[in-house]
């Protein structure tokens, strides 16, 4: 593809997801009064690590101009919950959210608190301190440190370290919020399956609750959808269980992203199993393009999978 050098680059952050043979990028340009895609490159045909960090060495070294990069962490080794706060509670916010993640990570995931790194979005500081205050939910994420640590010395390794590491269960609520704004209605489901891991977020009323790794590859629902799509539906009942708490979550809907979402046998199937509406998400259905934007690949039919770079690069600058 064509990059758009002409673009500032202090306006422009560069989303790179990169995914088992795949590097899927996305450059946006925030200046104007909307997100404007400015560039988005599938590099892909590669085989193991030393493939990898030379795929994504040029990856880096053909960025126009030096945009603000935005990289992710996924898999087993991430969690993302929500963690209520309610108003008289001992300690500070921070303190507090960490020793529910704690808790969580022991007796959810089986392992030691201080092996993981943990970030958390308070959005109401003051609720500790004033007893009259209602409850309030806490976004907290918890990622392994080698995970992390992993993840940054491979890009430092290809020559730029990520101004930010988000993770993957976020950068797709992005996506999600971005193509279909009707997602802050009620409960849904963001199913992402991608070559070797997969995401499913839990959605009430456009807010992350739940994110949680997915057994289930794009290449088992492609060789075959009908008996993946059980299989999905079993996980999905499991994780909206572990996500609700003593609140009853029915989600309403399930997005699909990643290469599946164009098996209409899979999504149908899914929605069979689940007696779900599900539909396939391209998350460029609204965005604006550079008119000058062109791309050596079909968008239309490889758009699902960009759903984590797209998700990291609409992080304003």
């Amino acid at each position: 593809m064509r990059w758009l050098p002409a673009r500032t680059p202090e306006s422009t952050s560069a989303g790179i997801d990169v995914g088992g043979d795949r590097i899927r990028t996305v450059v946006v340009d925030h200046a104007g009064d909307e997100p404007e895609v400015v560039g988005v490159r599938l590099h892909d045909g590669f085989e193991g690590d030393e493939a990898r960090g030379s795929a994504l060495a040029e990856t880096l070294k053909s960025l126009p101009g030096k945009p603000r990069l935005v990289a992710a962490v996924g898999g087993r080794g991430v969690t993302v919950a929500r963690v209520v706060l309610t108003g008289g509670s001992r300690g500070r916010p921070e303190e507090i959210v960490r020793w529910e993640a704690d808790s969580w990570v022991e007796s959810e995931l089986g392992e030691t608190p201080e092996d993981y790194a943990f970030a958390v979005d308070l959005d109401d500081r003051d609720l500790v301190a004033d007893p009259g205050r209602a409850s309030a939910p806490v976004l907290a994420v918890a990622a392994r440190r080698d995970l992390v640590a992993s993840r940054m010395q491979m890009f430092q390794r290809a020559g730029r370290p990520p101004e930010v590491m988000d993770t993957e269960a976020t950068a797709l609520h992005n996506a999600l919020m971005f193509a279909a704004p009707s997602a802050v209605r009620g409960t849904c489901l963001l199913l992402d399956l991608g070559s070797t891991r997969s995401v499913a977020n839990v959605v009430a009323e456009g807010e992350l609750v739940f994110s949680g790794s997915f057994r289930l590859t794009s290449g088992a629902a492609l060789d075959d959808p009908e008996e993946s799509a059980g299989m999905a539906a079993d996980q999905l009942d499991t994780l909206t269980a572990r996500s609700s708490g003593s609140d009853a979550l029915e989600p309403g809907r399930i997005f699909v992203t990643g290469g599946v979402s164009r098996d209409v046998t899979f999504i149908s199937a899914l929605s069979e199993s689940l007696l779900v509406e599900c539909e396939a998400l391209n998350p460029f259905r609204r965005a604006r393009f550079a008119p000058e934007l062109t791309c050596d690949f079909d968008l239309d039919s490889q758009a699902p999978q960009f759903g984590i770079a797209l998700g990291l690069a609409l992080r304003g600058v």
